[in-house]
């Protein structure tokens, strides 16, 4: 009887009654995604705390969702000291407080299929723009840095609305993918696990500490493999579209040559002008 019932579903969630019983990470009680043998067929599942006087922040069990579902952990690896996570920028690493989970970032969405990213052509000079990605399944720009797909960027327009009210800022979140791995490029160049965490109004850019991602600033769009296409991604007028205080789109430009990204002397049969919804 009970396997006639589960036949159907896919995973398994479990929830116990009262507090998180343990504070170890790696316990039987820590929120948790793991398998479990039964009925000759091994079941995925993710275990959460019911909690007491409030039910267990929503966050949490998407968080451990989103685990189910095949995504990768996101938050620092907690045996590795100098790894970095995605702070409060995805909903696969810190849990926010408000019970509304963040969104996923726009790297999380693509192993999903939930969005799927334009390629752009670093070497042929872009004017973009990006809409909220909120709610959408377009608004969101690959551009490769290495050919072999090895090594790219992620660009994703956040807005604090709905499920991401509680992101500390809002604006363009540039994402660089190395070996299937996201880390977030904040605009203040703080370096390191520290980076997604400090100066969260100058994480997405533009912001009082960076409007361009270049090869010559800091954080530098050089490839972390070596070689690689140069990348200058610049902010493009009108600049007030741009701020992060204005909700609604970001314009900026995409191209592989100095000149041509801060001068705007490309030839104008290479110039495109691309918008996505």
């Amino acid at each position: 009887m009970v396997r006639t019932r589960l036949k159907d579903f896919d995973g398994l969630l479990y929830v116990y009654a009262g507090e998180r019983a343990g504070q170890n990470r790696g316990s039987l009680y820590w929120p948790h995604r793991s398998t479990v043998p039964f009925e000759s067929k091994t079941w995925p599942y993710f275990l959460c705390p019911e909690g007491v006087s409030h039910m267990t922040n929503v966050s949490l069990l998407a968080h451990e969702f989103g685990l189910l579902l095949g995504l990768h952990e996101l938050t620092p690896e907690p045996d590795n000291p100098g790894s970095k996570g995605a702070g409060a920028w995805c909903a696969m690493s810190n849990q926010v407080d408000n019970g509304k989970p963040q969104h996923f970032c726009a790297w999380s969405k693509e192993q999903l299929g939930w969005l799927k990213p334009t390629v752009v052509d670093p070497t042929v000079r872009q004017k973009i723009i990006l809409a909220p990605i909120e709610g959408a399944t377009k608004e969101c720009v690959k551009v490769l840095i290495k050919l072999d797909g090895s090594e790219y960027l992620l660009l994703e327009n956040r807005k604090q609305t709905g499920f991401d009210e509680s992101l500390p800022a809002g604006g363009l979140l540039i994402w660089r993918v190395v070996n299937n791995k996201p880390i977030l490029e904040e605009s203040h160049g703080v370096e390191g696990p520290r980076g997604p965490g400090v100066f969260v109004n100058a994480v997405p850019y533009p912001s009082s500490a960076n409007d361009s991602f270049t090869p010559n600033t800091t954080p530098s769009s050089r490839s972390q493999l070596g070689g690689g296409l140069p990348v200058f991604i610049t902010k493009h007028s009108p600049a007030a579209r741009w701020a992060h205080h204005v909700p609604h789109w970001v314009r900026v430009s995409v191209t592989g040559n100095a000149t041509c990204g801060l001068a705007g002397k490309c030839p104008p049969s290479r110039k495109r002008q691309r918008r996505f919804h």
